[in-house]
């Protein structure tokens, strides 16, 4: 059971209420899984354009004619691993709420 915000009052409402306990706001269960799956949407397309900023330093820094260091490869390669998490963890959060909703 977690809490979350309730979408009028911004106070902690459990998962699992019917009615926030500050405001009264009626509370379904699927207004949270949206609030979730748009969270993660937000999460992943800041994701994507850290990834072009990236990819323009990169560019950059082989137009430079820096060699690349273990260090800036290694950074580049623990943000596409953070990246994919990321993206995977929202298309399995959006199949859980079709195969629900269904």
């Amino acid at each position: 059971m977690a809490l979350v915000s309730c979408p009028e009052c911004n106070g902690e409402v459990s998962e699992l209420a019917q009615s926030c306990p500050h405001c009264g706001h009626p509370l379904r269960p699927s207004d949270f899984q949206v609030w979730r799956v748009k969270r993660l949407e937000i999460g992943s397309a800041v994701c994507g354009v850290a990834a072009c900023l990236c990819a323009v330093g990169l560019v950059f820094a082989l137009i430079d004619g820096s060699r690349l260091t273990g260090g800036i490869v290694l950074y580049f390669v623990l943000f596409a691993v953070i990246f994919l998490i990321s993206r995977i963890r929202l298309l399995s959060l959006k199949d859980k709420i079709d195969q629900r909703g269904r």
